[in-house]
């Protein structure tokens, strides 16, 4: 055997081929014993496939391409060597047969090895079954043999052991999760179950505390492929109550100058996967990172993923973030950036609220300019919009292309709800108009037989959008309105304050009527303990939204009022909120002297006005007119002063209602009124947005009070 062996290796010298070597070796034998001689042939030759031969040491690639290991001989020689081949194993099954046969005195190299060829074929076609049991107990004796032998591994190999049986239990995982389970997923999983359902009891807290023990010797691959691994897996180790991703943060700062562009990628994207916050760590990557000349050895998955972990983290590095953005912005094209790439790289600049409007130009580019979005996922184009709203960045081409391709499919069932929800919100914050697309995603939202699964935020933007931008949908609305009043009181407590005046502002907005909705919505605000969590614009939107679509419920606008007057000031109202509240109780004649007293005293606190628009001031005198309610202290010269300055911005609306509060004025024997540029146009922008005087008794449609007044006029012109 030694002979025919030495034969065999000579002639593979003369080969050129790689694949030579393999196929002779699977012919005569699968063990090859080689003497000393043939061994410093092999590594001192030039072949690529010799010099993975001959090597010794963990490389990936080379494990991925030979799988060939050489173990200690079983035959007494001590200057022997064996070396197995998985290069023929056609499944898993092969493989352990093959470490089986030298079980005993497997050394690390190829144990790892061995973990590295389960680990992908795994999931390859398996149509050579074997016995399931026994089987389970080949991967049983590999354990247990992996474990024995961890004290002797090296920190390469440490790191491939660990990194496989990661990939392992994540490929049994996807293969349940997509009902695609076949005969070695079934028996490895259910021997792996008990390891990666308790990490701590099992075979990963072996790998961790060998780890551990060895971080000094560990270089940047070894130590990316760890937490690599551990961030697969989801566990993060406590050796002793210390993490040992924390251990792994210390060492790779201090050999940080060793990373490569992988290994800063799958470190930092390793730690934000497993919600490891390592400021120093994060830090020491950025500043490296941003400090190179260029990026090239970054491929674009490396620079998504480096992104996008800072940004789940929300660890801010803006040097990091201006070198990848520039650089990104300074490419061609983004034809090698993959939908994942695209989408990940402008979510994770929205996120951290990062600016970059060339690298935002470039990828907008990349997607407006590709001939379809098929190979786009779901979630995928909804990041993508959502950034660019997010960061108020505009691309016409880009909203259009996304907005075609959705609006063009059979259905959107593959989305789930939140996605559909950010989609219609990002165009109508990017005031970017799709009817198809607004009428796809409604008519899908209609089709759905339970919106339970669309949460109050998801609900509150869809209706938001569609009122923003003006969208009639009848049905969309009507779905929404009814899935909110069939919501338990209590399951109503998960819209938070913003959520409720969004969805009751909506549908005032697009002239939407839905009493049960109202009804339901206001009972849930009556019956809250307290209104501090809402904010000022929270409740302006609410009393606008009821006295727009005159809906009266008066024990909301009495808990509305009385949060306002007993409110202490450290929520400020704008002048927005001020305006809209006092005209939606004056618009349905809701009596609140407290509420009216309270604003009218932080109007004349104010020296200035020239913040309150045109309508603002118009509103809140005639708002304090209709309500009948005399704050002197409001209607100052600061009041009289902004309705000077602005005397020429008042539109036909407008100009009423001010004719309407100097009435009052003058009723009140008040010394403040309009001023006189201004009286003459609103008496007669007044009488004439009423009717003549011939239908003033006649018209039903008129207000009583107004009627009133109009006479009062008449008959005041008259005497003139």
């Amino acid at each position: 055997m030694l002979i025919a062996t030495s034969r065999l290796f000579i002639r593979c010298r003369s080969i050129s081929a790689s694949r030579g070597l393999s196929k002779l070796v699977q012919q005569r034998a699968m063990i090859v014993v080689p003497n000393q001689f043939q061994l410093k042939a092999l590594s001192n030759s030039r072949h690529p496939s010799f010099g993975l031969i001959a090597d010794c040491s963990i490389n990936a690639v080379a494990a991925n391409r030979w799988h060939q290991r050489w173990i200690s001989s079983t035959s007494g020689h001590s200057h022997s060597k064996q070396f197995i081949s998985f290069h023929g194993c056609r499944n898993v099954g092969d493989v352990l047969k093959l470490a089986m046969k030298h079980i005993a005195n497997l050394p690390p190299s190829p144990t790892a090895a061995t973990w590295n060829s389960i680990s992908r074929l795994i999931s390859k076609d398996q149509r050579f079954h074997h016995n399931r049991l026994e089987l389970e107990q080949q991967i049983q004796a590999l354990l247990h043999h992996t474990t024995d032998s961890l004290a002797k591994c090296k920190p390469k190999e440490l790191a491939t052991i660990t990194l496989s049986i990661a990939k392992i239990v994540r490929s049994v995982r996807e293969a349940h999760a997509r009902r695609r389970v076949n005969f070695y997923h079934q028996s490895i999983g259910k021997v792996l179950q008990e390891s990666s359902s308790n990490p701590n009891q099992g075979i990963f807290h072996a790998l961790a505390k060998a780890t551990d023990a060895n971080l000094p010797h560990f270089e940047s691959q070894a130590l990316a492929n760890i937490a690599y691994a551990y961030a697969l897996l989801g566990y993060d180790p406590k050796i002793n109550e210390r993490s040992l991703l924390g251990g792994i943060a210390e060492k790779s700062i201090d050999c940080i100058h060793q990373f490569k562009a992988q290994e800063f990628a799958n470190t930092v994207w390793s730690y934000a996967k497993l919600i490891v916050y390592h400021p120093q760590l994060f830090q020491s990557v950025g500043d490296s990172v941003a400090s190179k000349l260029d990026l090239n050895e970054f491929t674009p998955q490396n620079l998504a993923n480096i992104v996008w972990a800072y940004s789940t983290t929300k660890i801010q590095h803006p040097n990091l973030f201006l070198k990848i953005g520039d650089a990104v912005a300074s490419k061609r094209d983004l034809n090698e950036f993959n939908p994942q790439d695209l989408a990940n790289t402008v979510w994770a600049y929205a996120k951290t609220e990062t600016q970059h409007a060339g690298l935002f130009q470039s990828v907008g580019n990349a997607v407006a300019s590709k001939c379809d979005l098929d190979e786009f996922k779901p979630q995928q184009l909804a990041n993508i919009v959502w950034a660019y709203a997010t960061t108020n960045a505009q691309h016409a081409g880009l909203f259009q292309n996304v907005g075609d391709s959705i609006a063009a499919m059979d259905d959107l069932s593959s989305f789930k709800p939140q996605a559909l929800a950010n989609i219609v919100w990002a165009y109508a914050t990017n005031n970017s108009h799709h009817p198809n697309l607004f009428q796809k995603v409604g008519n899908s939202i209609v089709a759905t037989d339970d919106l339970r699964s669309f949460g109050p935020q998801a609900l509150a933007n869809i209706v938001w959008a569609y009122a923003k931008t003006e969208t009639q949908h009848s049905g969309l609305f009507q779905s929404v309105g009814d899935s909110i009043v069939n919501v338990a009181m209590d399951d109503l407590r998960s819209f938070n304050p913003q959520n409720l005046a969004n969805i009751v502002w909506a549908y005032a907005k697009i002239n939407i009527q839905h009493p049960g909705l109202f009804k339901k919505v206001g009972d849930s605000i009556v019956a809250m303990d307290d209104l501090s969590s809402f904010k000022p614009q929270n409740l302006g939107n609410i009393a606008w939204a009821y006295a727009t679509s005159n809906t009266r419920h008066p024990n909301l606008f009495q808990k509305v009022g009385d949060a306002i007057v007993s409110s202490d000031g450290s929520k400020p109202f704008t002048t927005q909120d001020l305006s809209i509240i006092v005209w939606a109780y004056a618009k349905l004649d809701v009596k609140h002297p407290g509420l009216f007293k309270k604003i009218g005293k932080s109007i004349g606190a104010l020296d200035d006005l020239s913040s309150f628009n045109t309508q603002a001031l118009a509103n809140i005198a005639w708002s304090f007119a209709m309500a009948d309610v005399d704050v002197p202290v409001a209607f100052n010269d600061a009041f009289t002063r902004a309705l000077f300055e602005k005397q020429n911005e008042f539109n036909v609306k407008e100009l009423p209602q001010l004719h309407r509060w100097h009435v009052w004025q003058a009723e009140e024997k008040s010394s403040t009124g309009l001023p006189e540029v201004l009286r003459d146009r609103c008496e007669r922008a007044y009488i004439k947005s009423h009717t003549s005087s011939a239908r003033v008794h006649n018209s039903s449609s008129i207000p009583h009070e107004c009627k009133n007044e109009l006479k009062k006029i008449i008959y005041l012109n008259a005497k003139k």
